[in-house]
């Protein structure tokens, strides 16, 4: 009887051992927010209302920088994100595009007629311009890295600034040609330029004199882009989503296009998925985890006024337009179930050290 018993609890402890070898690899602490398994799904939460045409959207310590095209700067408390509040607006002689970023204090928003205006956001209850004669003919977006600011302008295409005192930018070079340039990204000693004949790459090894290296054309602009790791992400206004390996940083080689409904002006990625801004199909969300083979996971057609999206810990700001800033909580089905999973685990855990403390007393009285 004892070594039927004995049988048994061996068994058991074989069959939660082979269960612990199979679960317990797939629960690793790490963020599943970026995992390809992260299953998602975007909870609309607020609409605020920002008077005129939203065009971009910066969020940080739970403050809304928005770039709302002729009412300027407008600041919004979103600390409840299902209420977001107006805070101040910050005024200034010119209309804003894409572009907006807080850093140390200071808000840098892009806008047209020779202006790239500064804000000093210390005090948001009353942000003070800065400065605003510097910048180019028409600023589209920009990128900060370190004291430099490298924008892209559609009129004379690219210019560099210091910014190490924001009330004081300093000109560096610029490069012309003839493109039109209405966004940029920078990776290395490389500058990519969304134009209106393709992806512009310019060598920015010299500051002061930033050269071309290549131009990777395209049968229509392209508005918008964005680079994760050795691929770039074009928003290619008609032609949809367009992805480019640039492994070879000066070559770029097509991947693959994910045709969109209407004309995409913006490109983000996050979760393993491609947040394309289509100015009159919506939100579309692209599965680009296998980038051979694009997915659409969903879309949100009633946001057909979308401009521009940020991401902010567990929460989607949408620059909606003429029907302002839309707010949206990223909820995950994937890290409900893994909870639960994780728990399932730690009881398996117990029942094993149950058993093995079973098979000792057993020992013990034989």
């Amino acid at each position: 009887m004892k070594k039927s018993k004995k049988k048994t609890i061996i068994k058991s402890l074989v069959f939660l051992s082979l269960v612990l070898s199979i679960f317990l690899p797939n629960f690793s602490t790490s963020n599943q927010i970026e995992s390809t398994d992260f299953v998602f799904k975007l909870i609309h939460v607020a609409t605020y209302d920002t008077l005129d045409v939203a065009m971009g959207v910066f969020v940080v310590d739970n403050i809304a920088y928005i770039a709302d095209q002729h009412e300027d700067l407008q600041i919004v408390n979103v600390t409840d994100p299902s209420n977001p509040t107006y805070i101040s607006t910050g005024e200034f002689s010119s209309s804003t595009r894409y572009g907006i970023l807080v850093k140390d204090n200071y808000c840098y928003v892009s806008g047209w007629n020779n202006r790239l205006p500064i804000f000093d956001v210390s005090n948001t209850l009353t942000p003070t311009i800065v400065n605003s004669e510097y910048g180019s003919n028409d600023a589209c977006d920009f990128v900060i890295i370190n004291d430099l600011i490298y924008i892209s302008d559609w009129m004379h295409c690219f210019y560099i600034y210091d910014v190490s005192d924001p009330t004081a930018p300093i000109a560096l070079g610029s490069y012309s040609g003839e493109y039109h340039a209405s966004d940029i990204e920078i990776r290395g000693d490389y500058a990519y330029l969304a134009t209106s004949d393709g992806l512009l790459i310019l060598d920015i090894t010299d500051v002061n004199n930033p050269s071309y290296t290549n131009l990777y054309s395209t049968s229509e602009r392209v508005d918008g882009l964005t680079i994760v790791g050795n691929y770039i992400y074009l928003a290619g206004g008609p032609q949809g989503l367009i992805i480019l390996d640039i492994t070879d940083d000066i070559n770029p080689v097509y991947v693959n296009t994910y045709d969109t409904p209407g004309y995409t002006c913006r490109v983000e990625i996050k979760y393993d998925h491609a947040f394309a801004c289509d100015s009159s199909g919506g939100l579309l969300i692209i599965d680009i985890s296998n980038p051979d083979n694009l997915s659409l996971s969903y879309e949100l057609t009633e946001y057909d006024n979308s401009v521009n999206i940020f991401f902010s810990e567990e929460y989607a700001y949408l620059a909606n337009g003429v029907n302002g800033l839309e707010i949206f909580r990223v909820s995950s089905e994937t890290a409900k179930t893994e909870n639960f999973a994780i728990l399932g685990t730690f009881l398996l855990i117990a029942a094993l050290i149950v058993i093995t403390n079973k098979i000792k007393k057993n020992k013990s009285t034989a």
